[in-house]
């Protein structure tokens, strides 16, 4: 594909110059921050945010560029694919520092091991970070009848990234929101009882048990 193929509409709308310049230094800053906070704590385990964080820098400071020359496909393309493959790279770090977190209040209070926890959800990002590589590699062909191809295959590799992250998500939102109810509970127990009755909620069993012991145990 030439740079300047017959003036292409590349962009569905003018690319902003400041929202790309502005992205750049946000996340330009992020890199920093945490390229410091990774190298002083030893946190290796967060250079795929890292690399992730850095993708996303680079993406918009291509973009910034691309702006200016919106019928050039080739940075079009390089920008694009900085800002679709970086997030991958960040998702694996959460997986990661979940595993840890599991092995640092200790195994025995989680229904998954660690490692089990790192090796599915990292095989998944992974498998979605190379379809969307690939994806990518065909959209960035000579061959314009590709196209077509490319989209399917960039958006298998974003279905497999929303499934394996959406399913993480959803039990940690869970896992949160039951420890906050056990809080509200214990909350409102505590402070609307009194040292003879209790109160309503210390006075019933039935609340301890469905607040208290089955929110937790499900967690």
């Amino acid at each position: 594909m030439s740079t300047d193929d017959n003036k292409t509409k590349l962009y569905h709308y003018d690319p902003s110059f400041g929202l790309a310049i502005a992205a750049t230094a946000i996340f330009g800053a992020v890199f920093v921050g945490h390229v410091f906070l990774m190298m002083r704590h030893k946190a290796w385990y967060m250079a795929p945010f890292v690399v992730g964080v850095f993708g996303e820098c680079a993406g918009y400071a291509v973009r910034r560029i691309s702006a200016a020359k919106p019928h050039n496909t080739m940075l079009y393309i390089i920008q694009e694919m900085f800002i679709i493959l970086a997030p991958a790279c960040m998702a694996a770090s959460h997986y990661m520092c979940f595993s840890r977190l599991i092995t640092y209040v200790g195994e025995k209070y989680s229904p998954v091991r660690a490692r089990r926890v790192t090796a599915v959800f990292v095989t998944f990002d992974v498998a979605s970070f190379c379809i969307q590589g690939g994806g990518g590699a065909l959209y960035s062909g000579n061959n314009t009848k590709n196209f077509r191809l490319a989209k399917a295959v960039l958006t298998v590799g974003f279905l497999i990234q929303i499934i394996s992250f959406g399913i993480f998500a959803i039990f940690a939102i869970i896992c949160t929101v039951l420890i906050l109810i056990r809080g509200i509970y214990r909350t409102v127990s505590f402070a609307s009882g009194d040292v003879t009755t209790g109160g309503y909620l210390l006075s019933h069993e039935g609340w301890y048990y469905g607040l208290e012991t089955s929110g937790l145990h499900r967690c």
